[in-house]
């Protein structure tokens, strides 16, 4: 599709004067066409008896008088859960859906209609999800140039071992652009080796304290994780209620614990409980082999109230804003443990749950 770049832009500047109807019109019509061409390569690429499925849900969803051409973007969304095109586009070539196999096109294909023929306004939350989602369908196909990227997708991916590792998370590069896309959620990443990050906060650390304290130190770096916290942790929050999964309070603390413990921070375990008649959240989280403590020797300054504020930031946020309380259980702190590479964070929704 020629112009793409030129489009995202224009929907980019839309987003940020304000014109959220005009992101989920234009969005709306880059998913049409994302998915129309994508059901066609399909039907070059796929395994013979995958196209032969394909064709009899083309002919169920056009009733045997029209077909992918002339079908509406709602049909669209109807033909690719009937034919199960994403899964089956997935299994033949070995590459990861990422948000995709979450993503529900018929409750955009809904507000597009309400957007387009109803007059109805939109809330930036609800144009931020759509553009955000799209990115994350281009990102999983390539990006760059739609047709090219499309028929570059129906590619099987290397069966390496690593490439076949279904829990391995993938990124885009591109190398023209010099930007890293994490396939999971569209969003833009930077790779930092371990050592490097940690100098950066160990620098910064050793220049606060010399024009104030350490006290003052830490809380400054509580409150940069605090505010990271917070952001992620209120976008995923909003994702999922407008996604309307059934998800408690700890399907969603367990399910960031996983999406997190893929980027690097180390393995985060959800060891708290939701007392719902009283309203009490306690536990623990624990995190193993804490990118913060690597290759850190005894006694070597850490900036782990980075850490404690992040965790505080997502679960509050999680937990639809209420107060939560973190703290480091320093007296088993691996750092000061040669044989424990377990950090534990005591949480809960009371004060007194800090130290």
């Amino acid at each position: 599709m020629d112009g793409l770049e030129d489009k995202l832009s224009f929907v980019r500047r839309s987003l940020d004067l304000g014109r959220y109807d005009v992101v989920v019109k234009e969005c709306s019509s880059l998913f049409e066409l994302s998915l129309r061409k994508l059901f066609r390569q399909a039907l070059i690429d796929l395994p013979f008896s995958d196209r032969m499925e394909l064709q009899d849900a083309e002919r169920a969803m056009g009733k045997g008088t029209k077909g992918v051409s002339d079908f509406g973007f709602g049909e669209l969304v109807g033909l690719f859960r009937q034919s199960n095109l994403l899964k089956k586009w997935s299994q033949s070539t070995g590459r990861q859906l990422g948000l995709l196999s979450t993503l529900d096109f018929a409750a955009i294909v809904e507000l597009r209609n309400r957007v387009t023929h109803q007059g109805d306004q939109c809330s930036r939350l609800e144009a931020d999800l759509v553009f955000n989602y799209l990115m994350n369908l281009l990102a999983v196909l390539g990006m760059s140039d739609l047709d090219a990227s499309i028929k570059g997708s129906f590619k099987q991916v290397g069966a390496s071992a690593e490439a076949a590792d279904q829990n391995k998370r993938q990124f885009t590069f591109h190398k023209t652009r010099g930007i890293l896309i994490n396939d999971a959620d569209g969003s833009r990443n930077i790779a930092f080796k371990v050592e490097t990050i940690n100098n950066i906060f160990s620098s910064i650390q050793r220049g606060i304290e010399k024009i104030s304290d350490k006290p003052t130190a830490d809380k400054m770096f509580w409150e940069a994780g605090y505010e990271a916290g917070s952001s992620f942790g209120s976008l995923m929050g909003q994702r999922w209620d407008i996604e309307k999964e059934q998800m408690t309070l700890m399907d969603k603390v367990g399910k960031w614990c996983d999406f997190d413990s893929d980027v690097g921070w180390g393995r985060l375990e959800n060891g708290l409980s939701f007392d719902e008649v009283n309203g009490r959240l306690s536990g623990t989280i624990t995190l193993s082999e804490n990118f913060q403590i690597y290759k850190k020797k005894k006694g070597e300054p850490v900036e782990c109230r980075f850490m404690a504020g992040y965790i505080q930031g997502v679960v509050e946020q999680i937990a639809g804003g209420c107060s939560v309380f973190v703290s480091c259980e320093e007296k088993s702190c691996a750092l000061n443990n040669p044989l424990k590479k377990l950090c534990t964070f005591s949480v809960s929704n009371e004060e007194q749950g800090v130290s």
